[in-house]
């Protein structure tokens, strides 16, 4: 290994392990972890490539910064891919300038810092890739049953996998190699995927193919509206940082503009992400994170493009693109680690984090020595975290009225119970109205607050022998 890359790798995974130790658990990452608590074939939300990752590292002491070592690990191997991939560009720029700034975008540092399905695609897109440009009309078997696993382990990281199919399909017609379309040897690769996803199918089988349902709800669901896109953009845009996201889009038209291979391979496997997530934008404001392989695949061609041309305006422009996308990284790291910035009362970027610790201590001290009694929360993403920090995972439950992965954990009943529901300032319902308790009463309060302003506020409210929800909820 090249001694300046592995100082590189080094640097960023010391980077990553000091900034991963200080946030409380977010929400996603809570979720996927309690994935490696509790070892299924396949989950409701998601396929079970995140949750196995994380049981293989279940042996650590439970932290936030145990929960985060995993993808700081894959983020170092997926990097260790991209540097071995754009040694196929003609390069105009060092391959570490290429890295820092691709990874200097807040959100992709994050997905290669917090284990997300998303990551698990990060690691596996660029030998998929590398596979896919190996392939012939003559390759033997191997090369081909080698691109089916890796098709197939994308599959059983996510769902949107499946986009990566259609690539395959674009690249061959973008290299006028149509004889390829139509190869019997496609049969190889088929079936090693086929065999891969075969626990996501089982489940899903199994659970009369719940999350296809879910999925397909979940992305397409809505009315199309131009202000769901402008809301989608816009998140690309800060999540991304305005300069990263000009240089994707410039290295997304100039992929296209090439009889490079590699480059058109990247066009290939962004254009379905792009036109998918597009489109679903107008049906739902999407999440960034969502269209993350479009971005971590086009952001280097488009910087080394950019910078093809010596021109000073341009090398200027680039200099003050890195900077100012290095500041941000910093700054917004620096903040949710150290809370530093005093921000306006719940409307911190510390909410879904902050207080998280406190509040099940608190909820667990009202619950002792109380007999037939449990904890509930009334959202998914409240649950996951409320698990994480729980002192007793069997006392707690999700009570609301949609299905989700936690109706497959709770196998034991509430009903009889006495439930201290765990209301929060964002989630907040009226718990008489919403479910049948022979007494509700608010026993307790707790206030969170950094630099003095308000992050968020809990409830703590008893509801006497739990009946289920009302018929009006």
């Amino acid at each position: 290994m090249n001694k300046n890359f592995f100082i590189l790798l080094t640097t960023l995974f010391s980077f990553r392990m000091i900034f991963a130790y200080f946030p409380n658990i977010t929400p996603d990452e809570a979720h996927y972890y309690l994935y490696g608590q509790k070892l299924a074939w396949s989950y409701f939300d998601h396929p079970p490539l995140v949750g196995w990752v994380q049981w293989v590292f279940s042996f650590l002491p439970q932290s936030e910064l145990s929960a985060r070592i995993p993808a700081i690990i894959l983020g170092l191997i997926s990097t260790f891919f991209f540097y071995k991939w754009i040694q196929n560009f003609k390069l105009n720029l060092s391959p570490f300038i290429l890295i820092l700034i691709t990874q200097s975008s807040f959100l992709i540092n994050t997905l290669l810092m917090s284990l997300f399905p998303d990551t698990l695609l990060l690691v596996l897109i660029y030998p998929l890739m590398q596979s896919l440009v190996s392939l012939s009309s003559f390759a033997p078997a191997k090369k081909w049953i080698l691109f089916g696993l890796i098709l197939g382990l994308c599959g059983l990281s996510k769902y949107t996998a499946v986009l990566l199919v259609p690539s395959v399909l674009i690249y061959f017609l973008l290299r006028k190699d149509y004889s390829m379309i139509f190869n019997w040897r496609w049969i190889y690769a088929i079936l090693s995927a086929l065999i891969v996803i075969s626990p996501v199918l089982y489940w899903n089988w199994q659970n009369n193919w719940i999350s296809f349902y879910y999925q397909t709800h979940h992305v397409l669901g809505g009315g199309p509206t131009f202000v769901n896109f402008a809301k989608s953009l816009a998140m690309q845009i800060i999540s991304y940082i305005l300069p990263l996201y000009f240089f994707a889009a410039y290295g997304f038209f100039k992929s296209l503009l090439t009889t490079n291979k590699h480059y058109q391979a990247v066009f290939a496997f962004s254009l379905p992400y792009i036109l998918f997530f597009t489109y679903s934008s107008f049906k739902e404001p999407i999440l960034p994170h969502w269209t993350i392989l479009f971005y971590y695949l086009l952001i280097p061609i488009g910087i080394n493009e950019f910078c093809l041309k010596k021109l000073s305006w341009r090398i200027w422009l680039f200099k003050g693109s890195f900077t100012f996308s290095l500041i941000f990284l910093f700054s917004l790291l620096i903040e949710m680690s150290f809370h530093l910035i005093p921000q306006p009362n719940f409307n911190s970027v510390h909410r879904d984090i902050a207080g998280w610790p406190q509040v099940m201590t608190k909820a667990s001290e009202l619950l002792a020595d109380k007999g037939n009694s449990a904890i509930a929360v009334t959202n998914w993403s409240l649950g996951s975290r409320a698990l994480f920090y729980a002192k007793d995972r069997k006392k707690i439950y999700v009570l609301d009225d949609h299905i989700n992965q936690f109706d497959f954990w709770q196998t034991e009943s509430p009903l009889g119970k006495d439930i201290l529901f765990v209301n929060t300032h964002f989630f907040k319902k009226d718990i008489s109205h919403y479910f049948l308790c022979d007494k509700t009463t608010l026993v307790d309060r707790m206030e969170i607050k950094i630099k003095n302003h308000f992050v968020n506020d809990f409830e703590f409210i008893w509801c006497k022998n739990y009946r289920g929800l009302s018929e009006g909820s």
